[in-house]
């Protein structure tokens, strides 16, 4: 019986397929770009195959994000080792990243990433929300 993915493996693979989805880029195209196969990228992404830490800085390089964006949001991955949906993106998730790409005006994405920040704010318990 194969072993199961560890949790934070899974959710740098979910991260670099967020990134990768942000940039509108294909599996192909990523894997082309750090020199390995797009099967590579695939396992990279469903966490069969860790990252090494000199690949995950060539993926950040390459997807325009800093090395901690593959870790934002670790510890609900690994408090939730059983329940691979928390980290996981769903439908809508991949719709938005998908979309948002495709806005090429840098005003307009910080305009909508505005909104969503306080919907996102205004979504949290009142105990949870920040005081800057």
């Amino acid at each position: 019986m194969p072993a199961t993915p560890n949790p934070i493996d899974v959710h740098v693979g979910h991260r670099v397929r967020l990134a990768r989805l942000f940039v509108n880029m294909s599996q192909g195209q990523l894997a082309d770009a750090v020199g390995v196969t797009f099967q590579q990228i695939q396992k990279y992404e469903k966490g069969t195959n860790r990252v090494s830490a000199s690949r995950l800085f060539q993926l950040a390089q390459v997807l325009g994000v800093d090395v901690p964006f593959f870790f934002r949001d670790v510890e609900s991955a690994s408090a939730h080792q059983g329940n691979r949906g928390d980290v996981a993106f769903d439908r809508v998730d991949v719709k938005f990243m998908t979309s948002m790409a495709q806005i090429k005006d840098p005003d307009i994405k910080e305009k909508i990433l505005g909104v969503l920040d306080s919907l996102a704010e205004a979504d949290l318990p009142d105990e949870s929300r920040t005081t800057d």
